[in-house]
C-alpha cells in the first residue's frame, strides 16, 4: 500500500462521523477523504456527512477500481472490498502523512 494513504474500518457510523470531524479539525481537506460503504449501510446517514467524497456500493458494483485509484494494490482492493461485503464502512485518506497518527485512532 502507498505509505501516504490511511484507511480505517467502521461498523459504527457515529464513530465514522466523529473521526471525520477530527480529521477536518486537523486540517485534512475534503478532497483527500473518501467514504466507502455498501448500500445496505443506511447511506442516508452517510449523506449527513458533508465535505467527503462517498462511494456507495450498490448491487453489482465493484469498488476495487476506485480503491486502486487511491493507491491500493489489487490484493488490498479485494481485501477491503470484502470488508464492505461484511457491512463495514471505510474511511480512506489520500496524502496522509505517515507518522501523523492522530490520538483518536
Amino acid at each position: 500500500m502507498n505509505d501516504d494513504v490511511f484507511i480505517k474500518e467502521y461498523m459504527n457510523l457515529a464513530a465514522l462521523h466523529e473521526d471525520i470531524e477530527n480529521f477536518k479539525d486537523k486540517q485534512f481537506t475534503e478532497g483527500n477523504m473518501y467514504i466507502f460503504a455498501k448500500d445496505t449501510n443506511t447511506p442516508r446517514n452517510l449523506n449527513d456527512i458533508n465535505g467527503v467524497d462517498k462511494y456507495i456500493q450498490e448491487e453489482g458494483d465493484q469498488p476495487q477500481n476506485a480503491l486502486q485509484n487511491l493507491g491500493f494494490s489489487s490484493d488490498e482492493a479485494d481485501y477491503y472490498s470484502s470488508k464492505l461485503d461484511d457491512g463495514k464502512a471505510l474511511l480512506v485518506i489520500k496524502h496522509y502523512k505517515q507518522g501523523a497518527n492522530p490520538p483518536f485512532i
